[in-house]
């Protein structure tokens, strides 16, 4: 199977955003309320304001399989929380704060990832992690950068997944939220050489 991304973006410029909405409305994934609640309200007007763009991945049958959602962010880490050769690594690109205690990098985050529940003929987790880190190798080949990374929800599965893939855990993050329950996430990083990914499949 192969499979094309498409950048919401290039869809602002074929269609309406009432064509739009009908194509995001194929995308279900009811294991995370979080990515689904995005990609029907916040997809859209996030990637107007330059906040993040979400990219729609189709199979080569024209199936909506899964999307991924990247933004351009700032990433601190506690420096007690990793190794001194990572934060050697991690210099290089960041800055430390007055007390030394932690460090400030630019990076791309992957906010959102899920696959389509709906599709036929799914893909999988890892094929769209690489169709993801494919496109922020790209951003690394045309402005420079080498740090990706990602938060999860406090699942085994996902951190055995993301350590599979070579991620490696920085730390935990609390987000807290109105009315509910706060949120504990797992950070993870990985450093991309976009000399060593293929940028065109």
């Amino acid at each position: 199977m192969t499979y094309y991304v498409d950048n919401i973006l290039d869809l602002l410029k074929k269609y309406d955003n009432e064509t739009i909405s009908k194509l995001l409305g194929q995308f279900v994934c009811h294991k995370n309320e979080e990515i689904d609640t995005f990609i029907r309200k916040k997809a859209l007007p996030f990637a107007k304001q330059g906040l993040s763009i979400t990219y729609l991945v189709y199979s080569d049958a024209d199936e909506l399989v899964g999307i991924f959602t990247l933004a351009n962010k700032t990433l601190t880490v506690e420096t007690e929380n990793i190794s001194s050769s990572l934060q050697k690594k991690l210099e290089k690109f960041g800055k430390y704060d007055a007390a030394g205690t932690r460090i400030t990098v630019p990076g791309i985050l992957i906010a959102q990832i899920g696959k389509n529940e709906n599709a036929e003929f799914p893909v999988t987790g890892s094929e769209l992690l690489r169709l993801a880190e494919q496109q922020v190798g790209q951003i690394f080949y045309k402005a420079g950068g080498r740090i990706v990374y990602l938060e999860c929800e406090h699942k085994p599965k996902l951190f055995h997944f993301y350590e599979s893939c070579q991620y490696r855990s920085i730390g935990d993050r609390i987000q807290k939220e109105p009315e509910q329950d706060d949120i504990d996430y797992r950070v993870y990083i990985k450093f991309l050489d976009p000399m060593k990914i293929d940028l065109n499949n």
